[in-house]
């Protein structure tokens, strides 16, 4: 039953959305690829890749998928809402998926909150490099737009797939991660990144300081809070107003480096 307060933060959170797509002008946006890692062995990626997920499947004008790279644990299996079903390998192997969009969808829990492709749930096991790559790009013939969540465990070498298929890449940390400056040094795929603007950190817990703290302008802080109630179930679009403002300016930076041209047919 709805309450009559309840309901209030419904409508408000609805016009607060519909407040961002008019400003937001999603009808100009392409499909983009969004993979998001952990800054250190502190951090927590999946609830970030459940709110994200959940925000750019209603703003987005493509549809969305969510990739479980963790095919151990499956973190965004709970807190999606996951039925149970979806095969990722199976995908990555499929011969028909290559050749008919309909078909890719037999691999992916649609019934989830946002749909959901992640390793088959009787047959858990690490995702390898190729199959992530090929299940990708098979995806995005269904689901031109997908975020990844590549949380501890994941092999280097699909941690590496994962960061070279992204249009963004979100780094998962804390207010005491702000002295990145080495993120924008060197030649690796993630300075290579963060010098377009194609990277953004994410400070759990931060504040407006921790924002003005950084040199680089690519901090977003997210209130602690928003990560406090996740161990007792799913995730959704945040109602609370600081919340949501985070959110939906990580969103506007995470969709600024959609790629030239959507896959093809």
């Amino acid at each position: 039953m709805v309450t009559g307060q309840n309901k209030w933060r419904q409508l408000k959170s609805a016009g607060k959305l519909a407040r961002l797509q008019r400003s937001f002008a999603p009808s100009d946006q392409l499909p983009v690829v969004v993979a998001v890692l952990p800054l250190d062995t502190r951090s927590t990626t999946s609830p970030i890749t459940a709110t994200l997920a959940s925000l750019m499947q209603s703003a987005l004008p493509t549809p969305l998928v969510a990739v479980d790279a963790d095919g151990v644990s499956q973190p965004l299996r709970r807190l999606l809402s996951s039925s149970g079903a979806g095969d990722l390998i199976g995908l990555a192997a499929s011969h028909d998926a290559s050749l008919s969009r309909a078909r890719v969808t037999d691999f992916v829990d649609t019934a989830a909150a946002v749909p959901l492709a992640t390793c088959w749930l009787d047959g858990p096991g690490a995702i390898p490099p190729e199959s992530l790559r090929s299940a990708v790009w098979k995806l995005q013939r269904r689901f031109p737009s997908v975020i990844i969540d590549v949380p501890h465990g994941v092999p280097k070498s699909t941690i590496a797939v994962a960061t070279g298929l992204a249009s963004h890449i979100v780094l998962v940390g804390d207010p005491q991660d702000l002295g990145h400056s080495w993120l924008h040094k060197g030649k690796s795929i993630l300075a290579e990144a963060a010098r377009r603007k194609a990277v953004t950190v994410v400070a759990v817990g931060g504040s407006d300081e921790s924002r003005a703290a950084c040199d680089h302008d690519d901090v977003v802080p997210i209130p602690q809070r928003q990560t406090a109630g996740y161990r007792a179930g799913t995730v959704s679009i945040p109602t609370d107003t600081e919340e949501l403002f985070a959110f939906t300016t990580l969103l506007q930076r995470v969709t600024g480096n959609a790629p030239a041209q959507s896959p093809s047919a």
